[in-house]
């Protein structure tokens, strides 16, 4: 499947992740603005490093995480919409901009 080839991951890994966007886009609330109460959080997406080549594993430093992807979420709880998108950092400055673009100001926002 070409997907999995693309993003890295399994077969498997893909079809599930694409049936999950195909189901968000397809969702009549997409292009609105979260009301709240919203829940925040990051997450990194990648590949276990016992599962690559012996290769790729002698190239990668670090402790796991700064060889993954950085995907930030937000949940509204009211209408259980959620939102989320690859990031460049998990930097306060880049996840406030992605919360600022998704929610309208003066909700209740819920985060770590």
């Amino acid at each position: 499947m070409k997907l999995s080839r693309d993003i890295g991951v399994s077969q498997k890994t893909a079809w599930f992740m694409l049936h999950r966007i195909r189901e968000a886009w397809n969702h009549p609330g997409n292009g609105h603005n979260f009301a709240g109460p919203v829940e925040a959080d990051e997450a990194y997406s990648g590949g276990k490093r016992r599962y690559m080549s012996a290769a790729k594993r002698k190239a990668l430093t670090g402790l796991g995480a700064e060889e993954k992807t950085a995907v930030a979420g937000l949940k509204d709880r009211s209408s259980n919409h959620v939102s989320a998108r690859v990031v460049p950092n998990t930097k306060r400055e880049t996840l406030s901009r992605f919360i600022r673009e998704h929610v309208e100001p003066g909700a209740r926002i819920y985060t770590e």
